[in-house]
């Protein structure tokens, strides 16, 4: 069974490996195939973070000051292909921290309104992964909140929430390549909700933008 460390290094691992495929190695499938696990590991641990966190201001503050910093070396990595530009992830995190206190409230007309308007707005602010993004937060959200610990119940509902959200995603996206996202049911199905040797809390926040500016210079010395 797998902890939250376990899951933040093979977030953090995958993510570096479809980083470095998609900007140093000209989009090179396989790297980009097994980044695909990245995200929806990211997405969970929002999800799971949202509830468990001591304090939902700083965590959202957290996350907006690293999406900011974050922005300044995804667009310089972006500056010559505008058309494949997409606000960094972590503005749709910030997105879907709307949406999961919107479902945490659970009156209706909130989900009816609030709801498609956060997914809608993550679509047309071109944050990266969009509505879909948000909608994946929610399904993950609602399974660590109600779903049973069993583990054939388990993977059945993540897989669900991962088809709902990926398969649509990939035909939107016309990149058949975005389904290998699927494939992070195992690890979140393997998830024991324990802690385990997670990284320093810090760690996640600081490399995001830190590699990103890494790579963004080796482009610059490879070409």
């Amino acid at each position: 069974m797998f902890t939250s460390a376990v899951l933040q290094w093979i977030a953090v691992i995958t993510m570096l490996i479809d980083h470095i495929g998609c900007y140093l190695l000209g989009n090179f499938e396989p790297f980009r195939m097994i980044g695909r696990l990245a995200m929806p590991l990211f997405i969970f641990m929002l999800a799971e973070g949202f509830e468990k966190t001591s304090s939902r201001p700083r965590y959202f503050a957290r996350i907006f000051v690293t999406a900011l910093i974050a922005e300044i070396p995804v667009y310089l990595l972006h500056i010559n292909d505008m058309a494949n530009y997409n606000h960094n992830i972590l503005f749709t995190m910030l997105l879907s921290f709307f949406a999961l206190y919107t479902t945490e409230k659970g009156k209706s007309w909130l989900i009816i309104v609030v709801l498609p308007l956060t997914a809608l707005a993550a679509s047309a602010f071109n944050c990266e992964y969009g509505a879909f993004g948000v909608m994946l937060a929610v399904g993950f959200y609602l399974v660590n909140k109600y779903s049973p610990k069993q583990i054939f119940v388990r993977f059945t509902a993540i897989l669900a929430i991962l088809l709902v959200t990926m398969i649509p995603l990939a035909s939107y996206e016309n990149w058949p390549i975005q389904l290998c996202s699927i494939c992070a049911v195992i690890p979140l199905t393997l998830y024991n909700g324990k802690k385990g040797q997670r990284l320093p809390r810090y760690f996640l926040y600081a490399f995001y933008p830190a590699h990103l500016f890494a790579i963004w210079l080796l482009t610059l010395t490879l070409h």
